[in-house]
């Protein structure tokens, strides 16, 4: 398995009584909604939002989320760029893809940059905390990415 996939993604261990999770969605109102969604969690906290790739890079590096929650198409570049700049910090987090985009190729590029899961704007709401949980304890890659290996 490469090293920026699997097992590496749990590096970083999450405080057992909250995962911290950062944002990242160019869509103001839906990144609100995420953020109010996740912060009605005990078990979560969000400790940034932003909306670009350059965004993401940063906030990861300063925030040190457990997990980011990056939106696939964002102004300045895709979130597979991001997760690719991000993979490479040290002790990198998790990272779900959240896209309203459902090809193969968003899958490929998501799981190839070491992405842990690719969820759709259209699933269910509560997948999204669900999702998190599996990645910020290790549960990585999620079967979601197993088609773009084909």
């Amino acid at each position: 398995m490469d090293s920026s996939q699997g097992e590496s993604q749990a590096g970083r261990k999450p405080d057992a009584a909250q995962i911290r999770v950062l944002i990242v969605e160019d869509h103001a109102v839906v990144a609100q909604a995420l953020s109010a969604m996740l912060e009605a969690d005990a078990g979560i906290k969000v400790v940034g939002r932003f909306g670009s790739v350059a965004g993401a890079i940063e906030g990861a590096r300063r925030a040190a989320p457990d997990v980011v929650l990056l939106d696939y198409r964002l102004p300045d570049g895709t979130g597979a760029e991001a997760t690719a700049a991000i993979r490479r910090q040290v002790d990198p987090p998790a990272i779900l893809l959240l896209s309203a985009e459902n090809t193969e190729e968003a899958r490929r590029r998501c799981f190839e940059s070491g992405a842990c899961d690719f969820l759709l704007k259209s699933a269910d709401v509560a997948e999204i905390p669900r999702a998190i949980r599996q990645a910020a304890f290790g549960k990585v890659p999620s079967p979601r990415l197993v088609p773009a290996l084909r």
